[in-house]
């Protein structure tokens, strides 16, 4: 059992955030990747690769037909010998086990006798016999892959419906728990919702699950995903000490689960799924350095649901020195302007794209990093031969962006007429001591007309240009405006700094800016 509220330390031991930016040498290479047969009891989680399947689109499945464990397999198949070496399976949302199970044994039955509801596909494949973690483990171990659980803390997705076979029996039955008293008023998807982890019984839930998975199955590791979803707490019934506390006494029993497990010969590695911004840890309990001492391996940095280039894995690199950092790519840039969550709505992550954001990983200090939901993005499977290759990436031109994103959001942001506005773009040019060409690009939210602009780029002040095409070639750039929606600006001989530079733009008239890329060759 957790321990009592009442043995909440009575002060942290949180470090400021890092000012600096640190760089490491770009041209380092990986050693070759274990596999898991390999994995060592003790040091730095040796995985440069994660892969996640939140099984939604797994390959030769539609939602509603049946589904076989050759369908898992499959999905396992489709990037093994690809250079992925940790594969990282999301078995549903959380709160219903999909293994074999004697927490929680009789969901669908429970569903179907109170509420009428009919097992989905899922449902009938466990009460058939399936168990989705045995077939993860089996097979990665066929196909020489390390074979983790990605375990979602508060997943909202299809909570608002009451009568949902989603829904489970501790959710359905305890509505004085929600974390947001208006949560079946509130329609469609949304953050708000889930349940509150300040009440012990929430976490002890969640961690009989979790004990139970690390009991009776010997995978290789097991990811704590914290941004499924990043609401656990009231933020004004608590204070960022009690939930870190809470959190840490929560993680720490996650540990002892792995190391108590069936094969004690070997340290499965406990990974962390969490926001890339220092600054959003403490609303959800996060601690870094209080994580590394409660016994965390892997931080697996994320921008929620977007590749991002700007993010704080300096900084946890220098609090965790001797964890493996990872930096999530994910499918997509940036929300097309204002739409909503609809999965067509987002403009795709560009090859290049994942090319200079995993350049710029490794040059603050990442040991590898992640891919998730990348059914929807099928392109990006031709990067993974790539993307560990560091000598490589700093040598290819380079595909910088801001773009809608939960954390570090810069954009949208309306320009005032007249007024300078500043953002910062974390760039790490290679080689450092070669000028630069770039072609920079301002995408406006409505078509601009006779909008000018004045832009500076890492003080020196860049040239309008008529050609606003597509960088590199890329297949989703209509995604991200139309050509009335841009101007382009150009330098033949820029000299980037490696850490952030500041772009400044003075718009004559109001512009909403939805989008903002800079593509940079190098003359050398």
């Amino acid at each position: 059992m957790l321990k009592n509220e009442a043995t909440v330390h009575s002060s942290l031991t949180r470090r400021t955030a890092l000012k600096a930016v640190t760089a490491t040498v770009l041209s380092a290479s990986f050693a070759r990747r274990p596999t898991w047969a390999q994995v060592p009891e003790t040091g730095r989680a040796p995985y440069k690769v994660l892969w996640n399947d939140d099984t939604t689109n797994i390959p030769k499945w539609t939602p509603g037909e049946v589904f076989e464990d050759s369908q898992l397999r499959a999905a396992i198949d489709s990037v093994a010998d690809k250079g992925v070496d940790a594969y990282m399976l999301s078995p549903g949302l959380g709160w219903i086990p999909w293994w074999k199970s004697k927490v929680y044994p009789d969901h669908y039955q429970w569903r179907s006798e109170v509420f009428g509801v009919k097992p989905d596909c899922f449902g009938k494949y466990l009460l058939a016999g399936g168990d989705l973690v045995r077939t993860l483990i089996d097979h990665c171990r066929q196909r020489r892959l390390a074979a983790f659980v990605s375990y979602r803390l508060n997943d909202n997705h299809h909570q608002e419906q009451r009568h949902s076979v989603w829904v489970s029996r501790f959710y359905e039955q305890h509505p004085e728990y929600l974390l947001n008293p208006e949560h079946y008023k509130i329609s469609g998807y949304s953050k708000e919702r889930g349940q509150n982890w300040a009440i012990p019984a929430v976490r002890e839930y969640k961690l009989a699950l979790i004990r139970e998975l690390c009991e009776n199955y010997d995978f290789d590791g097991l990811e704590l995903d914290f941004l499924r979803d990043d609401r656990l707490f009231r933020q004004n019934e608590t204070t960022e000490e009690q939930r870190v506390a809470w959190i840490c006494e929560f993680v720490r029993a996650v540990r002892k689960a792995l190391d108590d497990g069936p094969n004690k010969d070997r340290r499965r590695h406990l990974c962390v799924r969490i926001p890339c911004e220092l600054s959003k840890h403490g609303a959800s309990g996060i601690n870094v350095e209080r994580f590394l001492e409660a016994g965390v391996d892997m931080f697996n940095l994320s921008n929620w649901y977007h590749t991002a280039q700007r993010t704080d894995l300096a900084q946890v690199r220098t609090l965790a020195p001797r964890a493996a950092v990872y930096l999530e790519l994910h499918y997509v840039t940036a929300n097309k302007q204002a739409s909503g969550y609809q999965t067509n709505a987002f403009p795709r992550t560009s090859n290049e794209q994942f090319y200079t954001t995993a350049h710029l990983a490794y040059a603050r200090g990442a040991d590898g990093v992640s891919f998730f939901n990348m059914q929807y993005n099928k392109t990006a499977y031709a990067v993974l031969s790539r993307i560990t290759q560091r000598a490589w990436l700093a040598e290819q031109p380079q595909y910088y962006f801001l773009g809608n994103v939960p954390y570090y959001r810069q954009v949208p942001v309306t320009l005032t007429s007249g007024q300078a506005h500043v953002f910062a773009l974390d760039m790490a040019p290679s080689p450092p001591s070669s000028q630069k060409r770039i072609r920079l690009r301002i995408h406006a939210e409505t078509p601009l007309e006779d909008v000018g602009f004045e832009v500076t780029l890492a003080g020196r002040r860049l040239q309008p240009c008529n050609d606003v095409s597509a960088f590199f070639n890329n297949p989703y750039d209509d995604m991200l405006s139309t050509a009335a929606q841009r101007r382009a600006f150009r330098d033949g001989g820029l000299d980037l700094k490696n850490g952030i530079n500041e772009l400044t733009v003075t718009a004559e008239g109001a512009v909403r800016v939805v989008f903002l890329d800079v593509q940079v060759e190098t003359d050398a």
